[in-house]
């Protein structure tokens, strides 16, 4: 004779057993599901790899991005102050013209042990540019640097070159900041770039003046590269072709100065 209590106990086993069945099918589905998505998402990260070489892969180490990001500045006189902040000794400016940015910067950045200017102050062919004047009026714009960087004695040093050729004395990853000024058409900006990004140290920063079109300048012609050839890109097409490609954050000053802004970019640690 079955009892209530053995029916009872009957199902409450049945009941046991169907849930252990259960939950096991449920574990052996999660595992399948886990090994899928990894497997998948191995293979996504291969075939993103194989086509952008430069993009992240999911096991970089976290150490090759700095800790802190640079701040966004109002305008380009804010550099002395944030280079201050980071601690930063050592830098280049390439495009000196007077020594006016120069010497606002210094006066700010005084942890600035090397400074080094680069200029060729000279009259340069095919370079339709304000700041493209005679020579005699470049000999001025050398000597009102030097003047004004006579407080700062040996800290400062002079390349009167090519900026090209400049950078071929320099060190690798050996400038915590540089600032790229020189020529303004995107075959010059693109040169600069690939020469001195090099030199910057990891965690370093590379900026530089004018991130505009040549569309968005008046009275000079931005679109001329120096071998003839135009890119009306101008710096901005130099400066995003080169960092975007390399999955990096250009930066730019969010205050237009006289329609003409500063951008920058943080150097990865590996």
């Amino acid at each position: 004779m079955v009892t209530p209590q053995k029916n009872l106990r009957k199902r409450l086993q049945f009941h046991y057993c169907c849930s252990r069945r259960i939950a096991f099918g449920a574990t052996i589905a999660i595992c399948f599901l886990m090994t899928f998505h990894l497997i998948s998402m191995n293979d996504y990260e291969s075939t993103i790899k194989s086509m952008y070489p430069s993009f992240p892969s999911s096991s970089s180490s976290s150490s090759c991005y700095p800790k802190k990001a640079p701040r966004p500045l109002k305008n380009r006189e804010e550099f002395g102050q944030l280079l201050q902040e980071y601690g930063y000794t050592t830098g280049a400016e390439v495009g000196v013209k007077q020594g006016e940015f120069a010497e606002k910067l210094l006066s700010i950045w005084t942890n600035c042990k090397n400074y080094k200017l680069v200029d060729l102050w000279d009259h340069q062919e095919n370079y339709e540019d304000i700041a493209n004047v005679n020579k005699e009026t470049h000999d001025q714009f050398m000597k009102d640097t030097e003047r004004r960087m006579k407080p700062y004695g040996d800290k400062v040093e002079f390349y009167r070159m090519y900026s090209t050729e400049a950078a071929k004395k320099m060190k690798k990853e050996s400038i915590d900041f540089v600032y790229i000024d020189a020529r303004h058409d995107y075959c010059g900006v693109m040169e600069d770039i690939k020469a001195y990004w090099p030199l910057v140290t990891p965690g370093g920063i590379m900026a530089g003046h004018d991130y505009n079109e040549n569309n968005e300048v008046r009275g000079q012609d931005w679109g001329l590269c120096g071998d003839g050839t135009r890119n009306e890109m101008a710096v901005k097409g130099a400066v995003n072709d080169f960092f975007l490609s390399k999955g990096l954050m250009v930066s730019v000053t969010y205050y237009r100065e006289n329609n003409f802004m500063s951008w920058m970019v943080q150097k990865p640690l590996c």
